[in-house]
C-alpha cells in the first residue's frame, strides 16, 4: 500500500509502525468494555441496557478532554508524548485489574476514564505526528490506512473482549489490556523524529504556543459533523442488535451489517485511500461530507423498511454505512491537514474528537431512554429522527466549510456569515 515514490524505505517502516501502534492502542482500550459491563451487571445488578449506557458514557468521558490534550500536542514533541500516554493506559488498566478485590467501582470507573483519556490522547498524537512526518501527496494514503487500523482494532478488541468475558467471566481482561499498552509503549520508542524542516513543535514550539486557538465556521463545521458521526455510530453499535431482536424478531440480522463493515475496512478502505490521494481540498470536502450524509440517508432508509424484511433492512444499512466509511474516513484527516495550519493541528484534532464525544454521549442517553420507554412500533423514530436531522445539519456544515475554504483561498479577512455561527459555540 505504501510502496511508491511518495515514501522512502524509512518512511514506509515508520508508517507500518504508526499503524501497528494505532491498532494495538485501539484494541487494548476496547478489551475492557465487557469487563466493566460484567462489573455493572454482576455487582450492581443493573440491566444490560443500563450497563451498556453507563459503560459507553464512561469511555466517552475521557475524549471530552481532547482539546487541552491537543494544545499539548502543539507545544511538545509528540514522539515523546506517545509512549507516555500508552504507559498511562497500562497503569489505568492495571488499576482496573486491582479494583474488584479492593475498591470496587470507586476505582474501576476512574480507571476506565483514565483509559479513555489515554486512548484519546494517543490517537490525537498519532494523527498529528502523521501530518508533520510524511509528504502531502501521501497523507490521504497514510490516514486511510491509519483509520482502517483504528477501526480494525476496535472490532478486534470488542470481539476478543466479548469472547473472553463469555468463556472466562472476564478474568484477566484488564491484565491483557495493560500488557498490550505496555508493548505498544515499548514499540513507540522506535518512532523516528519528525524530518528536519517540518513544522514541528520541537522546532517551532514558541510559535505554536503563541498561535491563537483555531476558531471560525470551518472548525465549527468539522466539530458538528464529527458530533453527527459520533451519534450515528454509537446508535448502530449500541442499539442495532436490540432493535433487530424487537422489531425483526432476531438479532442475528446484525451479522449482515458487521460482516459487510469488516470487509469494507479490511479490503475497500486502503484501496480507496490510494485512489483519492491526489484530490484537492474542495473534492476532499465533498467526499467527507457526502460520505457522512450517506450514513444519515442509510438511517432514514433503515427506518422505512417493513418489519418482515429484517435482512433487507440490515443490508440497506450496511451498504450505506460501508460506502459512507469508505468515502469519509480516508478524506477526513487529510482535509483537516489541508484546511488548518500544521502548528495548530493538535487543537484542531482535539476539537473534532471532543465534538464526536458529545455525539457519542448524547446517543448513549437518547438510546437508553428510547429503548426503555418506546413501544416496538415506535422504535423506528430511533433511526428516522437522527437520519433526517443529521442530514440537514451535515448539509449546513458542508456549506459553512465551503464558504470558509473560498475565503481562505481568496485570502479574505471576513467570511460570509455562517448559519452555524450563532448556533454552535
Amino acid at each position: 500500500m505504501f510502496r511508491c515514490s511518495d515514501f522512502t524505505r524509512e518512511q514506509q517502516s515508520q508508517v507500518a509502525l504508526l499503524l501497528a501502534l494505532r491498532f494495538m492502542a485501539s484494541a487494548a482500550s476496547l478489551l475492557v468494555v465487557p469487563y466493566l459491563m460484567l462489573m455493572l451487571t454482576r455487582d450492581m445488578a443493573l440491566s444490560a441496557m443500563a450497563a451498556a449506557v453507563i459503560a459507553s458514557l464512561v469511555f466517552v468521558a475521557g475524549r471530552l478532554f481532547a482539546s487541552p490534550i491537543g494544545r499539548m500536542a502543539d507545544r511538545w514533541p509528540r514522539r515523546r508524548l506517545m509512549p507516555v500516554t500508552l504507559l498511562a493506559g497500562a497503569f489505568s488498566a492495571g488499576l482496573l485489574a486491582w479494583s474488584p478485590k479492593h475498591a470496587g467501582l470507586s476505582a474501576a470507573v476512574p480507571a476506565c476514564i483514565g483509559l479513555s483519556i489515554a486512548g484519546a490522547a494517543f490517537q490525537l498524537l498519532n494523527r498529528t505526528h502523521i501530518a508533520r512526518s510524511f509528504p502531502k501527496g501521501g497523507l490521504t494514503r497514510v490516514y486511510s490506512g491509519s483509520s482502517a487500523a483504528y477501526n480494525l482494532g476496535m472490532l478486534a478488541g470488542t470481539a476478543a473482549g466479548g469472547l473472553w468475558a463469555f468463556s472466562r467471566d472476564g478474568a484477566g481482561l484488564p491484565e491483557a489490556a495493560a500488557l498490550a499498552y505496555l508493548a505498544a509503549a515499548l514499540l513507540a520508542l522506535l518512532l523516528a523524529p519528525v524530518p528536519a524542516g517540518a513544522d514541528d513543535a520541537t522546532t517551532h514550539g514558541s510559535t505554536a504556543r503563541n498561535l491563537p486557538v483555531p476558531r471560525g465556521p470551518a472548525l465549527r463545521a468539522f466539530a458538528v459533523a464529527a458530533g453527527v458521526l459520533g451519534y450515528l455510530s454509537t446508535t448502530v453499535y449500541l442499539s442495532l442488535a436490540i432493535y433487530c431482536a424487537r422489531v425483526f424478531g432476531h438479532s442475528a440480522y446484525t451479522s449482515v451489517f458487521f460482516v459487510a463493515q469488516s470487509a469494507a475496512l479490511i479490503v475497500a478502505l486502503p484501496v480507496i485511500g490510494v485512489r483519492i490521494k491526489a484530490h484537492p481540498p474542495e473534492q476532499l470536502a465533498q467526499l467527507y461530507f457526502g460520505g457522512l450524509l450517506l450514513a444519515a440517508v442509510g438511517f432514514t432508509a433503515f427506518s422505512l423498511v417493513p418489519a418482515d424484511h429484517g435482512a433487507i433492512a440490515s443490508g440497506v444499512l450496511a451498504v450505506f454505512f460501508c460506502v459512507s466509511q469508505c468515502l469519509a474516513i480516508p478524506s477526513a484527516d487529510s482535509l483537516l491537514a489541508a484546511t488548518f495550519d500544521h502548528q495548530v493541528l493538535g487543537r484542531v484534532f482535539g476539537t473534532t474528537i471532543s465534538g464526536g464525544a458529545v455525539g457519542n454521549a448524547l446517543a448513549c442517553l437518547v438510546n437508553g431512554v428510547a429503548l426503555d420507554q418506546l413501544d416496538t412500533e415506535q422504535l423506528y423514530w430511533l433511526w428516522a429522527t437522527p437520519g433526517v436531522v443529521g442530514g440537514i445539519v451535515l448539509l449546513v456544515a458542508y456549506r459553512c466549510c465551503v464558504m470558509a475554504r473560498r475565503a481562505q483561498v481568496a485570502n479574505l479577512d471576513v467570511v460570509e456569515p455562517c448559519p452555524l455561527e450563532t448556533t454552535v459555540s
